[in-house]
């Protein structure tokens, strides 16, 4: 998410991961919640005490190595309009973002 650092400092929430390379612990496990099946990728978000999940779907590099890469994966999933039951769409611009709600 290219937008983040503009995102972030608007709310008093904090970021898992965002588009860069420092934080590569973040950056990993938002990797393993996106391209893990929907019913494991929500153990993933509980044990990381998420809230909400945001995707830029016109960034090619997610719907091709996230998803497209990963069939039957959260990505995969969202990027196909399959939106697991425990996620609920907050807003479409300037990204989706979803409520987490578990």
């Amino acid at each position: 998410m290219t937008f983040s650092t503009q995102m972030l400092p608007s709310t008093n929430h904090s970021m898992l991961a965002s588009a860069y390379h420092r934080g590569w612990t973040g950056t990993l496990s938002t990797y393993e919640i996106f391209t893990a099946r929907p019913d494991t990728a929500i153990a993933l978000i509980k044990e990381a005490d998420i809230d909400y999940v945001a995707i830029c779907t016109i960034d090619p590099s997610f719907v091709e190595t996230w998803g497209n890469k990963n069939p039957g994966s959260l990505a995969d999933e969202l990027n196909k309009g399959n939106v697991p039951r425990w996620l609920t769409l907050m807003s479409e611009e300037p990204a989706l973002f979803y409520k987490v709600d578990i």
